[in-house]
C-alpha cells in the first residue's frame, strides 16, 4: 500500500503543479500569439483559473507601427480550453470578450498610404482571407460588444459598434456604423456634439470564402449582397448579386459626399463581377490597368433640380440597362432609356429615347463619351460627344435634318412655356433645318452656342403674306452671366405681300445682356421691288421697345408694274420713279411724313375709258377734257407726295405734267390726282378697279 502511495504521490503532485501552472501556460500561449501580431508591452491580469477556464479581468494592448497605432482594451475576458489540448497543442477552445474597445489611428491618409504601397509588391495568395480562420487565437472567438474607432488625417472618423463571432469555419458580425463628418477637420480629435443615425452591417464570411452582407438603417435595407471570392490562382475573382436602395443610402452618406447627388428611386438590382491579379503591382496605376470588372443595374434615377436649367423637370429616368465595365484602368459605361419624359415650366415635352456611352480612364480626372437621343414630332436624332472634367460638363452635339413643318406643333407647344408665342396666322410650309452646337455647364452658369441653317424654306401668314426660297444661317449664344446673342444672315427669293419682293441675304446681330436693354442691328438692305429697288440703311434698335427714324431710298420703280397692281381696264403707262420715304417707328406704329417720288426720265400714260365712263363724260365737259388729256399723256414731270399714318392710311398726291400730241394740238397738261387708301386692306385685296375713275371725277367736279 505504501509502495502504491509513493507511486501516486508524484502523479498527484505533477497534476497539482500543472493546475497551478495553468495561468502561466495560458499567459505564455496568449502572449506568444499577441507578440506574433505585433503587440508590445501587454497589460494582462489573470484570476485563479478553473480546470478548463481562465478569466482575465483586464487586458490593455498597444501596437505601434510606422503606418498606424492600435490600442485595445478589454475586460472580463473568459478563456475556455481543454487541458490536454492546451498542453499538447496550445489550442484554446473558446475566447469570450464581453466588451472590447479598439482604436486605430492611422499616421497617414489613404492617398499617402497608396503612395507608400507603390514601393512594394504584395502577394495576396500568401495571406488569403480564409487565413483568418487559421490565425484566430481560439477555435471560437466571441465578442459581445465591439467598439471600433478609426481615425486618419483629413478623413472623417468612423465608429462601429456591435458583435463578432468567429469560429473555425465562419465569421459572423453585426456592427452599427456611425459617421462623424463634422470631426474630419477637428484638431483635438474630439467627436462632434451630434452624430448621424447609425447603419447596421450584417456580415457573414466562411472558410469557403462565400460572402453575404446587409446594410440596414432604421429598419430599412440600404444594401444587400451575396456571392463568393475565388483565390489561390493568378487572378482573384469576386462575384456578387444584390440590390441597393439608393435614396436612404445616399441620405446616410450625404455628409461625406459632394452634393448635390442624383436621387435614385426604388431598388436597384445589381450584378458585380471583379477580377484582379494575386500579385498586386507596386504602383496603383499598374493595378488599375490589371483590374477587370462588370456591373449591371436596372432601376430609376431622378436628377436633382440643381443639375437642370431653370424650369426644366425630368421625370425619373427608368433605365432599361446601366452597365459598367472595368478593363485596363478604364471604366466603360452604357445607359439605355427607352422613354425619357420631361416638362418645361409645366409643359410636357415629346418623349425621347436615350442611349449613352461613357469612358473614364481612372488615371485621369476626365470622363468622356457619346450620347444619342431619338425624338418624334419632329422626327430627329441628336448625337453628342461629351466630357466631364474639373466639375465642368462640355458637350458637342448635332442633329439630323429636321423638316420645318414637323417642327411647328412642337413650337406651338413649347414656346408658351418660355413666355413666347408662335402666331396662329403663321404657317411653316416647307424647309429643312440643320442644327449643331456646343454646351458647357460650369459653376459660373451655362455657356451654350447653337448654329442653325435653314434651306429652301417657305411660310405663310394668313392670306396676307407668303415667302419662298428662304435661307438662313444663325448662331445663338448664351453666356454664363445670362446674356444672349444671335448673329447671322437671312434671305428670301420671293416674298409676296400683295406685290412681289425679293430679299437678298442680309446680316443681322442681336444682343440681350443679363441686365439692360436688348439691341438689334441690321446691315444695309436692298430689296428688288416693282422693277426697281428699295434701299434701307443700317438699322439699330431695341426689339422690346423699338424706336427708329430713318430714310428709305427708292430707285428705278416702274410705273407699269404699279399700274398692273391696280388691274384697271384701259389704264397703261410706263415711267421710272426715284425718291425717298422718311420712316418713323414707335413701338408697332409705323408712319411716313413728307415722302416724295420723282420721275427718272420721260414716260407716258394712257387711259382708254370704259363705255360707262365715256357716257358720263358726254354730259360733263370737265371729265371729257380729262379723259382726252389722258388718252395719250406724254409725261415730262411726275411728282408723288407720300404720307402714311400709323393706322395704315396712305395718302398719295400725284402731279402729272406733260402734253398729249393727239389732243388740242399738244397743249400743255398739268393734272393732280389725290388717292387715299388703307394700305393693309389695299395689299390684301389688290383690287383697285374704279378708283382711278373715282379720283378723276372727284378732282374735276370740285
Amino acid at each position: 500500500m505504501r509502495k502504491l502511495l509513493w507511486i501516486l504521490l508524484p502523479l498527484l503532485l505533477a497534476l497539482l503543479l500543472g493546475y497551478l501552472a495553468l495561468p502561466y501556460v495560458a499567459a505564455r500561449v496568449l502572449g506568444q500569439w499577441l507578440a506574433e501580431q505585433g503587440f508590445s508591452e501587454p497589460e494582462i491580469e489573470f484570476s485563479h483559473p478553473g480546470w478548463n477556464r481562465l478569466d482575465i479581468p483586464r487586458l490593455n494592448l498597444v501596437q505601434q507601427g510606422s503606418e498606424r497605432r492600435i490600442a485595445l482594451q478589454a475586460q472580463q475576458i473568459s478563456v475556455f480550453f481543454d487541458p490536454l489540448e492546451l498542453y499538447a497543442g496550445g489550442r484554446i477552445s473558446e475566447l469570450r470578450i464581453p466588451r472590447l474597445q479598439l482604436q486605430i489611428d492611422a499616421r497617414e491618409n489613404l492617398e499617402q498610404r497608396l503612395d507608400e504601397a507603390a514601393q512594394t509588391r504584395l502577394d495576396l495568395n500568401a495571406t488569403p482571407p480564409s487565413l483568418l480562420f487559421d490565425l484566430a487565437p481560439s477555435e471560437r472567438l466571441a465578442i459581445g460588444q465591439l467598439q471600433l474607432t478609426y481615425r486618419a488625417p483629413q478623413q472623417p472618423p468612423l465608429q462601429a459598434s456591435g458583435n463578432v463571432d468567429l469560429s473555425a469555419d465562419q465569421l459572423q458580425s453585426r456592427l452599427a456604423l456611425t459617421l462623424h463628418p463634422e470631426a474630419a477637420s477637428a484638431s483635438d480629435g474630439a467627436p462632434p456634439a451630434t452624430d448621424t443615425l447609425p447603419a447596421y452591417l450584417d456580415l457573414t464570411f466562411n472558410r469557403a470564402q462565400a460572402l453575404s452582407l446587409q446594410l440596414t438603417r432604421e429598419a430599412q435595407t440600404l444594401a444587400q449582397f451575396s456571392g463568393a471570392l475565388q483565390t489561390g490562382t493568378e487572378r482573384w475573382q469576386l462575384a456578387l448579386d444584390g440590390k441597393l436602395t439608393p435614396t436612404p443610402l445616399l441620405a446616410w452618406l450625404a455628409p461625406l459626399l459632394p452634393g448635390p447627388l442624383p436621387a435614385i428611386a426604388g431598388e436597384q438590382a445589381l450584378t458585380l463581377q471583379l477580377a484582379w491579379p494575386a500579385q498586386l503591382p507596386p504602383q496603383p496605376a499598374l493595378l488599375l490597368q490589371a483590374l477587370e470588372g462588370q456591373l449591371e443595374n436596372r432601376g430609376s434615377i431622378t436628377l436633382p433640380p440643381e443639375w437642370l436649367p431653370a424650369g426644366l423637370q425630368i421625370e425619373p429616368l427608368k433605365a432599361t440597362t446601366l452597365a459598367l465595365q472595368l478593363q485596363g484602368a478604364t471604366v466603360d459605361a452604357a445607359l439605355t432609356l427607352p422613354a425619357l419624359s420631361a416638362r418645361l415650366n409645366g409643359t410636357a415635352l415629346p418623349p425621347l429615347a436615350l442611349n449613352a456611352q461613357g469612358r473614364w480612364p481612372l488615371s485621369q480626372t476626365a470622363i468622356e463619351g457619346q450620347a444619342r437621343i431619338a425624338m418624334r414630332a419632329p422626327d430627329a436624332t441628336i448625337s453628342a460627344d461629351w466630357q466631364w472634367r474639373d466639375e465642368r460638363l462640355q458637350l458637342q452635339w448635332r442633329s439630323t435634318p429636321i423638316a420645318l413643318p414637323g417642327l411647328q406643333p412642337l413650337l406651338r407647344k413649347l414656346l408658351p412655356a418660355l413666355d413666347l408665342t408662335l402666331p396662329k396666322a403663321l404657317t411653316l410650309k416647307r424647309g429643312q433645318l440643320n442644327l449643331n452646337g456646343r454646351l458647357e455647364q460650369q459653376s459660373a452658369g451655362l455657356d451654350a452656342q447653337t448654329r442653325v441653317t435653314l434651306s429652301n424654306g417657305a411660310l405663310g401668314w394668313a392670306d396676307t403674306l407668303a415667302a419662298a426660297g428662304i435661307s438662313a444661317q444663325l448662331t445663338l449664344q448664351q453666356r454664363p452671366g445670362g446674356s444672349i446673342a444671335a448673329a447671322g444672315r437671312l434671305g428670301a427669293e420671293q416674298i409676296d405681300v400683295g406685290l412681289p419682293l425679293a430679299l437678298p441675304a442680309v446680316d443681322f446681330n442681336f444682343r440681350q445682356p443679363a441686365r439692360g436693354r436688348s439691341s438689334l442691328s441690321v446691315a444695309p438692305v436692298r430689296l428688288e421691288l416693282l422693277g426697281g429697288a428699295v434701299s434701307f440703311p443700317a438699322l439699330t434698335l431695341d426689339p422690346a421697345a423699338p424706336r427708329l427714324d430713318s430714310t428709305v431710298r427708292l430707285e428705278g420703280i416702274a410705273l407699269s408694274q404699279i399700274l398692273a397692281l391696280y388691274q384697271q381696264p384701259g389704264l397703261t403707262g410706263d415711267i421710272r420713279l426715284r425718291g425717298s420715304l422718311p420712316l418713323r417707328l414707335e413701338g408697332s406704329a409705323l408712319s411716313i411724313r413728307g415722302g416724295q417720288l420723282y420721275n427718272d426720265g420721260g414716260g407716258w400714260l394712257r387711259y382708254a375709258a370704259a363705255p360707262a365712263v365715256q357716257q358720263s363724260a358726254a354730259g360733263n365737259p370737265g371729265l371729257q377734257l380729262a379723259l382726252g388729256a389722258l388718252s395719250n399723256l406724254q409725261i415730262e414731270r411726275l411728282q408723288v407726295d407720300v404720307d402714311y399714318a400709323e393706322q395704315g392710311d396712305l395718302e398719295l398726291s400725284c402731279r402729272f405734267q406733260g402734253h398729249n400730241p393727239d389732243w388740242q394740238q399738244g397743249r400743255a397738261i398739268d393734272l393732280t390726282l389725290n388717292l387715299e387708301e388703307n394700305l393693309p386692306m389695299l395689299l390684301k385685296s389688290l383690287q383697285f378697279a374704279g378708283q382711278i375713275d373715282d379720283s378723276v371725277n372727284r378732282r374735276l367736279t370740285r
